[in-house]
């Protein structure tokens, strides 16, 4: 039998009630800062920290679990990485659609009181945003064909194709020389060639997985529109159910054998593209 009262024992459980990573891991994002280029870090499902020479910027910041008013149960696979309320450093987050896993109150209200961060997105997710209790003056709604800049990085929304949220954008962003696309949950459309018919992009990355998402073929397609020279996929791991099969991945990249590299990060791992398509990747 345990002693409840050893400091020990209180440290073990108060450990396994915490459903965040040490903050060990927000402190070395927040004081890392590359030279040139962009550092990527994974946050789980569709959510990353950007850090460019001069700006931090989020993407979809999601710190949660299932929606608590689901219909359907939802199961989160990966950890929490950051605990939101803890976060200090942010200049812009962008939201790509309305979806709680993408534009999420209690990360989003957390990372208002902490940081001087504008939070932009597409009609719908400022409509929540607003309901949420952001301040209003914080807030940028932006559509397809709208630019604006923060810092050293400028950000161009262009249209997304999600069949569940018709409101939704994708982005690209340009910053550190270096040109990448998020695309939210978007599958492909007719825009994809128009973006790499206006834009040489180093970077797409793209969702993929089951029942929400592309399969990893329609992925490979769409980047293959896109014309990245690389290709980061992301939400394969979050949602249990819906998660997509990396090993099949891998076999259609070493069937089809792509014009594009394929890096895959797991949650937590960081990828520091340098201008000219140099890149490492990092844990």
């Amino acid at each position: 039998m345990t002693d409840q009262n050893d400091p020990v024992e209180k440290a073990l459980r108060k450990t396994q009630l915490t459903p965040f990573w040490r903050d060990t891991f927000r402190t070395a994002i927040e004081g890392t800062t590359p030279d040139e280029g962009v550092l990527i870090w994974s946050l789980g499902g569709a959510s990353f920290a950007v850090r460019t020479p001069e700006a931090m910027v989020y993407l979809d910041p999601f710190f949660g679990g299932p929606p608590p008013d689901s219909e359907i149960e939802l199961f989160r696979t990966t950890a929490i990485p950051i605990d939101p309320c803890r976060i200090g450093l942010a200049d812009a987050v962008f939201i790509s659609h309305e979806h709680y896993d993408h534009c999420h109150p209690d990360s989003l209200l957390m990372m208002a009181d902490g940081t001087d961060a504008s939070f932009y997105g597409p009609a719908s997710a400022v409509k929540l945003m607003r309901q949420y209790g952001l301040p209003n003056d914080r807030i940028r709604e932006l559509k397809p064909g709208d630019r604006t800049i923060v810092k050293d990085v400028a950000v161009t929304a262009w249209p997304a194709y999600d069949p569940i949220e018709p409101d939704a954008v994708t982005y690209v962003i340009e910053a550190g020389g270096v040109t990448l696309f998020f695309a939210g949950d978007s599958a492909a459309g007719p825009a994809f060639r128009e973006i790499a018919a206006a834009k040489a992009l180093d970077i797409a990355m793209l969702a993929f997985g089951r029942t929400w998402y592309m399969g990893e073929a329609e992925m490979l397609d769409a980047a293959a529109a896109l014309n990245p020279k690389l290709l980061l996929p992301y939400h394969w791991e979050l949602w249990r159910g819906h998660t997509g099969d990396p090993l099949e991945l891998g076999r259609l990249v070493e069937r089809n054998k792509p014009k594009f590299e394929v890096c895959l990060l797991l949650l937590g791992d960081h990828l520091h593209y340098r201008p000219g398509g140099r890149f490492t990747k990092g844990e």
